[in-house]
């Protein structure tokens, strides 16, 4: 569903909240006046591509400071369970097909049980393709290579020179390339490339990499493990952040099919235990591409965003905060 179809959607259930109700369409936000008793009445409803585009209170607050005033998310599709976890943190929210939260004084909307529409046919983005998403991640992890050949940013992300050109095509396109195609000399729209990127981290790239779930040490351990450098492996999600919350398991990437990984952390399958660690195949070329701090941070928050623990999905929104700020 293109962005502008998204919205005109949104802003069709917006006007049924209640005469007093008008919504002002502007790209891919709106500003909506609600007939509220307290003010300010004007609102901004924020549109938030991709099927697992969930907002933390952080991000929430984050959008708020931006649009410099209240904020309403809005989705494609809000499922029953992430609509009660906006609700349990006070956050309105509104999708494509009508479901919706408010509470304020003088308004109370609740809505729930639509099901979402059929897709609709139209052109993927070829940024936003399993490959086009290993490319937008160079991009995103290291800004510095969005200005160098294409066959550096093509071998750096391992794919095909003409699948990075096609994807920094589209990017132009899509403006988030500072200069166009062309000219490019850094990324825009920060926020929202990356929304739209891990959009497409947790629902086609992540699946497509060849993992395995395996026993083996504590996440302390593989923190300290990973420091040697010929293991050749890197920690990223949760493991990397004890002061945020208690890691239960360790994620590395690494080259398949991670034999001295295996071996050094004496991994195995143990039939009465869950696994506590996950074993992924590099999608970058990591002789080429050294994520530095920044590319860990991108790293870990596509994890942790990808997860379906809401320990480390609130986590995820902190880390979000922390990348763009």
């Amino acid at each position: 569903m293109s962005s502008m179809n998204a919205v005109d959607r949104v802003a069709e259930h917006l006007h049924t909240w209640g005469d007093g109700t008008h919504v002002h369409v502007r790209s891919d936000q709106l500003l909506v006046d609600l007939p509220t008793r307290d003010s300010p009445r004007t609102w901004a409803v924020t549109y938030l591509p991709g099927a697992r585009a969930e907002v933390s209170t952080q991000e929430w607050s984050r959008l708020q400071e931006n649009a410099g005033r209240r904020a309403i998310v809005a989705h494609d599709f809000v499922d029953p369970k992430q609509a009660e976890r906006y609700r349990e943190r006070r956050i309105p929210y509104v999708d494509t097909v009508g479901n919706a939260w408010i509470q304020v004084p003088g308004l109370h909307v609740w809505v729930e049980g639509r099901r979402p529409l059929r897709p609709e046919p139209a052109t993927k983005s070829r940024a936003f393709t399993r490959a086009g998403a290993a490319v937008t991640f160079v991009l995103l992890a290291r800004e510095d290579f969005v200005e160098r050949p294409v066959r550096e940013i093509a071998t750096a992300a391992k794919v095909s020179l003409g699948t990075a050109h096609h994807a920094l095509t589209d990017l132009g396109d899509q403006r988030f390339l500072a200069g166009g195609l062309d000219k490019r000399s850094g990324l825009r729209n920060h926020e929202r490339l990356l929304t739209q990127w891990v959009a497409t981290f947790a629902s086609r790239l992540l699946p497509s990499l060849r993992s395995r779930h395996l026993s083996g040490p504590s996440p302390d351990v593989w923190r300290r493990l990973a420091t040697d450098e010929a293991l050749k492996v890197v920690v990223a999600g949760e493991a990397n952040h004890p002061a945020l919350i208690r890691p239960t398991t360790t994620t590395l990437y690494g080259e398949f099919p991670w034999t001295d990984a295996t071996r050094v952390g004496r991994l195995r399958r143990i039939e009465e235990e869950e696994p506590n660690v996950i074993l992924r195949e590099y999608f970058w070329n990591s002789e080429e591409l050294e994520l530095g701090e920044k590319g860990q941070l991108l790293l870990d928050y596509a994890e942790l965003f990808s997860s379906d623990d809401s320990r480390q999905r609130e986590v995820a929104g902190d880390l979000k905060v922390r990348f763009l700020g």
